[in-house]
């Protein structure tokens, strides 16, 4: 199930959804309160700044989305259903990138603390994706190899004609 669907208040299964990043595939680093992600399937990247590096960092510490609504709503000086379809449409677009994958079983699991950061006008929150790179972060040249191994050197007398 997508995380689209109306999140609300209590126990509903969107509102105690939890998630995990989708590893291996994923990899990212956050740098001065940005988040740069790397699909290494696709070779897309994305940036996630300011606020929504914040609720990505939850998200995969996996913090029910109710949880960081409930943050966001206590910390972002705003309009509460903005910032809530907000949300919705930002987990969507994380699970639809496969950022995100939801923890399957996580009823067991004790739930992760929020630090609610003081008050703040609230900005939306965003995720751009960049295509730009896809050729180079898809070359592999550790795991692209021949049966020869990497790297191949090539005997001078077999060289191919230019």
């Amino acid at each position: 199930m997508l995380a689209s669907s109306i999140i609300v208040e209590g126990t509903g299964s969107v509102a105690s959804m939890r998630f995990r990043l989708n590893q291996p595939q994923i990899v990212y680093e956050t740098f001065e309160g940005e988040v740069l992600a790397i699909n290494l399937d696709s070779g897309t990247y994305y940036s996630i700044p300011g606020m929504s590096a914040k609720v990505w960092g939850w998200l995969i510490d996996g913090v029910p989305v109710e949880s960081v609504r409930r943050a966001m709503l206590a910390s972002c000086i705003g309009d509460g259903p903005t910032i809530e379809a907000d949300l919705r449409s930002f987990v969507h677009r994380l699970e639809t990138e496969k950022l995100i994958a939801p923890i399957e079983d996580a009823s067991d699991a004790e739930e992760p603390q929020i630090a609610v950061p003081a008050p703040t006008p609230y900005t939306p929150l965003t995720i751009d994706g960049f295509t730009d790179m896809q050729d180079l972060l898809l070359l592999d040249p550790i795991h692209d190899v021949e049966q020869e191994g990497w790297p191949l050197v090539r005997n001078p007398e077999n060289k191919r004609d230019s």
